[in-house]
């Protein structure tokens, strides 16, 4: 289990999508949720792997 967090930056070289394609499947439910930590947010690593994992298999 990976409990390592990552900020925009790390979901955005991670990813390959920018910050506002990102925050636009999260409103739809299509991404996770970020966890915050005062004015700070991150995300699961595993569950943005998880993500990707579940996007690229289902195309």
């Amino acid at each position: 289990m990976d409990n390592r967090y990552l900020d925009m930056r790390g979901v955005e070289e991670l990813t390959g999508y920018k910050k506002s394609y990102i925050y636009r499947e999260i409103k739809h439910g299509r991404f996770p949720r970020q966890v915050k930590n005062g004015s700070s947010s991150r995300w699961p690593a595993e569950q943005v792997i998880q993500w990707l994992n579940t996007k690229f298999t289902h195309q």
